[in-house]
């Protein structure tokens, strides 16, 4: 089981793609804070003392991804500031995409409006593919969430 942190009121791409429970075979995605909004999410935090993602405190925005597709421009640069490691293993992708002639191998110049409308459970624009765990990254600075913490 894996348990995202997806809610509908983050963006109009989520809204219409994620469901609360989701099951492929033997997986199952569960999204328990997708009705949240904004206040419901920060009293739940502050009821559970639960921290606040180190990259969201830093970037204003989630780490968890990291493809490249909805990104704006100098976003990579502004990554690499606080994260170079991140951004060096994202330009070595894109050199080795690009020796490759792969299209759309540069950060954030992926014409997003051609994505597939119905995304995977891992991320509101695309789909991760397990046989190419290189294709998706994580930063990954958090502390987990407390086992049996109730809401």
């Amino acid at each position: 089981m894996f348990i995202t942190g997806v809610r509908k009121s983050e963006s109009q791409r989520r809204m219409g793609h994620v469901k609360e429970v989701t099951r492929d075979g033997n997986t199952v995605w569960v999204a328990p804070i997708l009705n949240f909004d904004h206040q419901a999410l920060l009293s739940y935090r502050h009821k559970h003392e639960l921290p606040t993602n180190e990259v969201t405190q830093i970037l204003h925005m989630s780490g968890e991804c990291l493809c490249g597709a909805f990104a704006k421009p100098n976003e990579l640069e502004y990554i690499g500031m606080f994260y170079p490691t991140v951004a060096k293993r994202i330009k070595n992708l894109e050199a080795a995409a690009q020796s490759k002639g792969l299209r759309s191998c540069k950060w954030g110049t992926l014409d997003s409006s051609k994505l597939r409308k119905a995304p995977g459970p891992l991320c509101p624009g695309c789909a991760f593919d397990p046989k190419e765990p290189e294709a998706g990254m994580i930063i990954t600075v958090t502390k987990p969430i407390p086992v049996g913490a109730s809401t």
